[in-house]
Formats: structure tokens, sequence, C-alpha cells
């Protein structure tokens, strides 16, 4: 099975996750679910439900993204990924079929539970299985893929609101989750495990052949995949040495590891404080306020969703050109100026109610989907999961994602409320999170564009085992090869930046 095959495969775990996160937009559009759930749209009560409902699924995300871990490490990447499959089962049943408020809660508590499982399992095994001139493209297909699932929610959502029979509006929507979980499941037995974990196990057979094919260019006689199997041997043997030296918890324990964790930590917060998570969850809220109707409201959502996902597109073409930091740096100095022209808009349309303030108004809140599309969503991604060690990656991403479903269950759960009494005044905050967030980019995240993940030590000061160009294969097998110091790697890197 090639690389772009599995990555097709991959992929349905990165569209569910998307899908559920954005299925609760249409069900908020149906006015079939408030009967259902007994609330009237517009009360103190439901804002209370909605936001709750929200909250609870990213939540779960958290608690979801610290389970996997230990599925990850121990049985392998693929294996995280099925128990996160089995669980989404459950969850979107349960949510489906919900025939009151506390049965519809628990279900988005399992679903956001099973959501951080997949996001924590998809990060490492993108990260893994790219080619290192390729991995921002590839690690960014995770945002690029939860975009399209959201999309896929949202124009189902657009047509099930005109349905007539009862409660199937938002139930059938929903019940597409089961089907995309289940099929994902049944793909993740025949996926390839990620060679780099395979190697950390000892089987070494199985990395070799699924790395071949996976790398290897079709009818050449090229040597980079028997090199980069070596490299990868000789960086596993360093990194098993850290262990039995400093134990599972250097990502805590050892200042270096803890310094990435704050880089990857404050990246994903700073990503998630831009404002783009609330008119994500909350748009239906938002443009129904800018005067627009039901059907209208659902609409334009599902344009803004689709229209995020052609910018991650976008973004995901330059990405390995262009480098991390350019990009984020340009993402969050845009998030942050679109953002403010909104906000400005959204007041004044507050006081004058005029048709041309709220067309105003919904063409930022377009324009603010480019640069979270094209800069911010898919290096999040790619950065956290490329900037730890092999031994360490699983942890560390999840612990990040975790820190991610944090800063969401934060932001949804008083956005209902700031929207309803703050009204535009909330939007500010996103203004000077994005502003801020250039800045953080700016003194704290280095490129890493086009390294392989086994050099990528050398960017934050530390020694590397070997780099790819000096390993022959005689002298890989024989196991010889020099230290790679930080001072070598740096000139190499700045060819890249």
């Amino acid at each position: 099975m090639g690389l772009q095959l599995v990555l097709w495969g991959a992929m349905l775990g990165s569209v569910l996750t998307g899908y559920g996160s954005s299925v609760i937009s249409n069900t908020l559009g149906q006015p079939s679910w408030y009967k259902q759930m007994g609330l009237a749209p517009q009360s103190q009560k439901t804002t209370d439900i909605v936001g709750a409902a929200n909250g609870l699924f990213y939540a779960g995300g958290f608690f979801g993204t610290l389970f996997t871990y230990y599925f990850s490490e121990r049985w392998g990447r693929l294996t995280g990924l099925k128990v996160a499959a089995v669980w989404a089962v459950l969850g979107n049943a349960l949510q489906a079929g919900s025939m009151n408020i506390p049965m519809y809660l628990v279900s988005r508590l399992l679903s956001g539970f099973a959501a951080g499982q997949t996001t924590a399992a998809m990060m490492p095994y993108y990260s893994e299985i790219s080619l290192p001139q390729d991995r921002g493209r590839i690690s960014g297909l995770h945002a690029l893929m939860i975009e399209n699932g959201a999309a896929v929610a949202a124009w189902i959502g657009v047509g099930c609101y005109f349905s007539k029979a009862g409660t199937f509006g938002w139930r059938f929507p929903i019940s597409l989750a089961v089907l995309n979980a289940l099929v994902l499941l049944a793909v993740t037995f025949y996926l390839p495990e990620s060679p780099r974990w395979l190697i950390r196990q000892g089987r070494f057979d199985e990395a070799y052949a699924i790395l071949n094919t996976l790398h290897r260019k079709p009818n050449t006689d090229d040597d980079t995949v028997d090199r980069e199997f070596q490299q990868m041997k000789l960086q596993t043997e360093s990194d098993n040495a850290e262990v039995r030296k400093h134990g599972r918890w250097q990502l805590f324990t050892d200042a270096p590891y803890r310094k990435r964790f704050a880089i990857g930590f404050g990246l994903v917060g700073f990503v998630q404080s831009c404002g783009i998570l609330v008119i994500f969850n909350y748009g239906t809220i938002l443009f129904t306020k800018l005067g627009l109707s039901a059907t209208e409201t659902l609409i334009a959502l599902a344009g803004w969703i689709t229209f995020t996902g052609v910018c991650i597109w976008l973004g995901n073409i330059t990405v390995d050109r262009f480098g991390r930091r350019p990009s984020l740096m340009t993402g969050f100095i845009m998030q942050s100026v679109f953002l403010a022209v909104f906000t400005a808009c959204l007041r004044y349309y507050l006081i004058h109610q005029t048709k041309s303030l709220a067309a105003a108004a919904i063409l930022f809140v377009y324009l603010s989907a480019a640069p979270f599309g094209a800069f911010l969503d898919n290096c999040q991604f790619t950065v956290v999961a490329e900037i730890f060690p092999n031994h360490l990656r699983s942890l560390a991403c999840s612990c990040c994602i975790g820190a991610l479903y944090l800063m969401q269950t934060l932001w949804l759960n008083v956005a209902p409320t700031a929207i309803e009494e703050i009204e535009w005044k909330f939007y500010l905050i996103f203004v000077i999170t994005s502003a801020c967030g250039a800045v953080y980019v700016y003194f704290f995240i280095p490129e890493t564009k086009q390294l392989p993940l086994e050099e990528l030590d050398a960017v934050f000061g530390q020694s590397v085992v070997v780099r790819l160009g000096a390993i022959t294969t005689d002298s890989g097998k024989s196991g010889e090869a020099s230290l790679y110091t930080h001072a070598e790697v740096a000139t190499e890197t700045k060819q890249h930046v």
C-alpha cells in the first residue's frame, strides 16, 4: 500500500473529528431539537445547555487525548486509532438517539472523548510516515480533513433543515458519524503501523518493509530509504539509552524537553484563542444576530466552513516552501486585523441595524477564515507533532492536544453568555490574543521545515546522533556514525529557512 493510499485511509480519522465537532452547529439550527429537548430558543436555560453541550464535548476531548497515549505508546499508533473509532461509534450512536437533555449531554462527552483520542492518535502517525520535505503538507492533512468533515456536516445540515420528518433533521446527520467511525475502524486493520514505532519495539524487518513501501521512489536505485532506516535505528538506540538513564517522563523532568513542551503548549493556546473556534461552534448565533434567517444562517455557516477548508488546502501547498515561522506570523497578524474590522462592523451594526454593516461584518467573518486556514490551523498540528523526539512524541502530542481541548472548553463555555451579555466586546479579546500570537512565534518558535525528525534536536541546541547525509548504507549497517552537533546542523538548516 503506497503512501497516498495510506493517507486516504488515515484521513478518515481526521474527517471523523471534524464531522463530530461541527455537527452541533446544525443541531442548534434545527427547531425540532429544541422541541425534543423541551427548550425555548433564546432563553437563559437554553444558553446554559448549549454551553454545557459544547464544553462537555471538548472536556471529553481532553481526557481522550490522555487516554490515547497509553494505547498508542504501548500497542502502536493504529491501536490508539482503533480504540478511538469504537468510542466514536458509542458516543455518536447515543447522541443520535438522545431523548432528553441528560442523555444528550452524556453523549456529547463520549463523542468528545473519541474526538480527542482520534486527534492525539493521528498527529504522531501523520508525522512519522511522512517524507521530510513533505511533512508540513502531510501533517497539515489533519487540519484539512477536519475542516472537510465539518463542511460535509454543515451542508448535510442545510439539506436536513427542510425535512418535515420530525427529529430526522438533526438525528440523521449525527448518525452518519457512526457510519464514518465504523468505516474508519475497518480501514485501520489494513493501514501500516508507524515504522518509527516498530523500530522502537525491535521489529526491524516490519519497519523496513513499511518504510520501503511508503518512501521508495518506483523504478529507482535510490538508497535514501536505506539511509533513513539506519538513521532511525541509530536515533532509537540513543533514545532508548536516554529512557534507561532518565526515565519515561523526560518531557517534564528535563529542562530542554520542558522548553519544547512549553513551545507546543503555547502555540496551540494562541491558535485556539484567535476567535475562529467561537465562530465555528456558534456561527448560527452570530449570523442570526446579523439579521440572517434560519435558512440563510445555515447556508452562511456551511459556506464559511467550506471556505476555511479551501484556505487550509492552499496553506498545505505552501507550508513546506515558506516554512512554519513565516506562515504562523503572517496568520496571526492577518487574523488580528480582520477580526478588528469585523468587531468594529458588528459594534456599529448593533447600533444602526443597516444591511450594509451586516454585509461588511459577514465579509470579514469570511476573511478571518483565510489566515486561520492557510497559516495557523495546519501549522499548529505540524509543529506540535515534529518538535519532539520519537520516544516522547506520543506523550507530548497527547499533552499538547489536551491543552488544545482545555482551551476550547474554556472559550466554548463562556462564549454563549459573553455573546449575549457583552456582544462585540467579546471579540476584542481575540484581536489582542492574535496579535500576541505573532509576537510569541517571533520569539519562541524555531524553523523546522524539511529536516528529518531525527535531526530536529539540533534546532533546539541539542546533539543529533547522525545526519542523513552522513550515512552510507555500509557505515549505517555497521553502526558507525559520528555525533552531529548543533553547530554543524545550523549551517545546513539555514538552507531551509
